[in-house]
């Protein structure tokens, strides 16, 4: 099993599910200051994937910071993000390997579980890549979700050959750096789920916001700034 439902006393459900669609609206009606950009990001490329069930569209906040900043920002390349199907895991790749071959330096910012397919895919072009940062994303299997009839409904598409790297990746150290963002809030994925054991290349931390927002928030925007810009001061020194 790669999902299950969490226990509703912890505030999923239903309910849950409910405050997160008021905390996106509330988001959209009242929109944060965003910070301000940092010249010294110019020139990374960013490769952004959406999270589950969702596009493109759904991560234009960050990719707006991140170009503000110089980036060279990439999209995933997926029509709707629907799990790691073979013409998805595929889409990403050539989408990244793509981005290698254009040169400079690059980073992968994955939301949910855009994230998770992100940590699959990274370890073999590990020397190519400055980093990754996720949202959210989950790495330890079954994930406790409301989501999780959908997942076990899409999970009969999967194949075992293409899970069980994903599955393995997602729970095992990288040899990139990671730094795991979570939302405090966050009431699709138990934030248990997301957690990853720390060291030297592996950070997690906590934000105010809920799982449908914390890709788009300042302070979540301010924390990748922060990690990409030691990343680039750390392979200057290599």
């Amino acid at each position: 099993m790669i999902a299950r439902l969490p226990p509703l006393a912890r505030g999923f459900g239903i309910l849950g599910l409910f405050a997160e669609l008021l905390s996106l609206a509330a988001m959209r009606a009242f929109p944060q200051p965003a910070p301000a950009p940092d010249p010294r990001l110019s020139g990374v490329t960013a490769v952004v994937v959406p999270g589950l069930f969702m596009t493109d569209w759904s991560t234009r906040h960050v990719r707006k910071f991140l170009s503000d900043c110089g980036c060279v920002c990439v999209k995933s390349g997926l029509n709707l993000n629907i799990g790691p199907t073979r013409s998805a895991l595929a889409a990403l790749e050539t989408t990244l390997t793509k981005a290698i071959q254009a040169g400079g330096p690059i980073v992968l910012i994955g939301h949910s579980l855009g994230g998770t397919m992100l940590r699959a895919l990274a370890e073999r072009h590990a020397g190519k890549i400055l980093g990754l940062v996720t949202t959210s994303a989950p790495i330890r299997v079954p994930v406790e979700t409301p989501l999780a009839p959908a997942i076990w409904l899409l999970s009969l598409g999967y194949s075992h050959k293409r899970l069980e790297p994903i599955r393995h990746k997602a729970e095992t150290a990288l040899a990139i750096p990671i730094v795991a963002i979570h939302a405090d809030r966050d009431r699709i994925v138990d934030k248990a789920s997301c957690w990853q054991d720390e060291d030297a290349r592996c950070t997690n931390i906590i934000v105010r916001a809920t799982h449908m927002t914390v890709c788009s928030t300042p302070e979540t925007h301010r924390e990748m700034a922060k990690a990409i810009r030691s990343w680039l001061e750390m392979s200057q020194l290599v």
